[in-house]
């Protein structure tokens, strides 16, 4: 890399550090923090970025703090609190529902806080049936409003929450393993072997191989698999059990992520962002 363009890089770099590092942390301290990460620049500022978090969870665990906060800004907040390990309690949600218990209604026009919103539920564990609802409140209004949404709001909405570490996927995948799954798969085809939904759910955490119900193939997607072990299920209720058995083990992994663990937080992004 050019000598000139490597001073321009430092330059920049400290330019951003000096409108991060301040006394009294603000939303758009956070915003900044949030696209840091996207760009996969935020390792360059880990102490200033750990001053934010930790300043911004005491406004976060006040309520009058909360009250003032709209749809997009509780659910940022959240999320990003809680992908570092801060133990924020998703009760901050219940501010954003009616006397009838359901999410307000004018929330359903807030596109980019039902965004962010989805994005906050994924980060569920076990028993916080909050963001169960939520999940599936969001999610519900994404998709019909997908005809209304500019290209880059649909494929926000379709594809979900992101990968942001791709380097660091490379760093931590074991190939070998990985190979060896893709072999046994590979002999299931060539030999027409559909495997018991035990087995193939064993391989296919391996290798990812939980694939798309609707292809006739002979890789033995666990859908089929299922299918033939439950004679009078129908292909949508094992779609839905598989549903259910991804939503179950990703609370688990978030949980795991919110317990003390004698890992970087880097190697716990690049863990998260393989399971996604």
């Amino acid at each position: 890399m050019p000598e000139d363009t490597v001073v321009k890089h430092a330059k920049l770099v400290e330019v951003v550090r000096e409108l991060i590092t301040n006394n009294d942390v603000t939303f758009d301290d956070l915003l900044m923090v949030d696209a840091l990460e996207r760009l996969g620049l935020d390792y360059h500022y880990e102490d200033e970025i750990n001053l934010i978090l930790e300043q911004c969870y005491l406004q976060f665990t006040n309520k009058d703090f909360i009250e003032y906060r709209n749809l997009y800004e509780v659910s940022l907040c959240f999320r990003i609190l809680r992908q570092k390990g801060f133990r924020v309690s998703a009760d901050v949600f219940k501010l954003l529902k009616g006397k009838n218990g359901q999410f307000v209604e004018t929330l359903k026009h807030d596109i980019r806080g039902l965004m962010e919103l989805y994005e906050a539920s994924q980060l569920c564990i076990e028993g916080e049936n909050i963001l169960d609802e939520a999940a599936t409140f969001s999610s519900h209004i994404l998709q019909k409003s997908l005809n209304v949404l500019d290209d880059k709001e649909a494929r926000m909405v379709v594809e979900g929450p992101r990968v942001t570490s791709k380097a660091l996927l490379k760093t931590i995948l074991r190939w070998a393993t990985l190979c060896d799954a893709f072999l046994v798969e590979a002999k299931w085809f060539a030999s027409g072997h559909i495997p018991n939904s035990e087995e193939y759910l064993k391989n296919g955490i391996v290798s990812s191989g939980v694939q798309d119900g609707n292809q006739d193939g002979h890789d033995g997607s666990y859908v089929k698999c299922f299918i033939m072990e439950h004679e009078y299920c129908s292909a949508k209720i094992a779609r839905e059990y598989v549903k259910k058995m991804i939503s179950a083990a990703w609370k688990c992994l978030n949980k795991e992520c919110l317990s003390p663990i004698p890992f970087s937080n880097n190697f716990k992004k690049g863990s998260i962002n393989l399971a996604r």
